[in-house]
């Protein structure tokens, strides 16, 4: 399952009690987007503060239909060191590692894993690069006080955004992933063929996905699609015809191709990545 962070934040960063301040911005479009978001997504994972409110609310809540019985129904992973039980239906109290247990849940198969709320809960897991999608409700409000989601003091981390809608009431959606992917460009220095050739080129697992990284210069549309030509030559079929750049480090650029591969043949295709390297010479400037 892919963890998606979705949060209600004001435009100085308070998520704390949404409920309080977001309603006059609530329209038939953040409706329609919320139901779309939880059909997309199986299970909820929560910290105890917000599942304790969403456990008092949920049940007895009128009028909200589909989406009231899929809240009332789906999965709840909930990670506290100090509850006992979880009456809500569905719920499952999740203990030990917080790493490691949120690993065995995106093992699972299936749709999104929703993390909703629970700052502290997700301050954790972006600390451990666990989270695949962090997705921001900004509504258009100053609150000045409040609680806000991301804790003084966190590592300083760069995002790139991935979607962005807007609606008429204001409220502005912003989705980001982190810019470091999942340590990419650790895993790439390590391997062989970097220290093979000119520039890096590797194949490596990326959360259940056969991925290719390259070390790349500056790339145009028409760079991109001879690049794509190249790799279906060497038989490495693409899953998607973008290229990502991940970071620009030290003047030297990183970028990554999801490949619709066997993850058994992951070591196979690394094998034959080196030999794509005279391929991205061709297509790609160096910095």
């Amino acid at each position: 399952m892919r963890l998606v962070a979705t949060e209600y934040v004001s435009l100085d960063g308070i998520f704390e009690e949404p409920g309080q301040w977001s309603f006059p911005f609530f329209s038939d479009e953040a409706a329609q987007f919320k139901a779309r978001e939880l059909e997309k997504s199986d299970a909820l994972l929560l910290g105890r503060k917000t599942y304790d409110g969403f456990a008092a609310a949920w049940p007895t809540m009128e009028g909200t239909g589909e989406f009231g019985e899929k809240m009332n129904s789906m999965p709840k992973y909930v990670v506290s060191s100090s509850l006992e039980k979880a009456d809500w239906t569905g719920s499952i109290l999740v203990k030990g590692d917080l790493a490691t247990e949120v690993r065995k849940l995106k093992d699972k198969p299936g749709q999104d894993l929703l993390l909703s709320g629970s700052a502290q809960l997700l301050n954790g897991l972006m600390e451990a690069n666990l989270i695949d999608l962090y997705r921001f409700m900004v509504h258009p409000i100053v609150l000045g006080e409040g609680a806000r989601l991301f804790a003084e003091g966190v590592n300083q981390t760069v995002f790139r955004l991935t979607h962005h809608e807007t609606f008429d009431s204001g409220i502005v959606i912003l989705e980001y992933q982190s810019a470091e992917g999942v340590g990419a460009l650790d895993v790439v220095n390590e391997r062989s063929s970097c220290h093979q050739t000119g520039r890096c080129v590797a194949v490596v697992e990326d959360q259940g996905i056969a991925v290719l990284i390259l070390e790349v210069g500056l790339v145009a549309d028409a760079a991109v699609n001879r690049l794509a030509l190249e790799i279906d030559a060497a038989r490495l079929e693409l899953r998607s015809g973008g290229l990502d750049v991940l970071d620009v480090q030290r003047n030297r650029a990183f970028a990554r191709l999801e490949l619709a591969a066997d993850l058994g043949d992951v070591d196979h295709l690394d094998r034959e990545a080196g030999g794509l390297e005279l391929a991205t010479d061709r297509v790609l400037v160096a910095l």
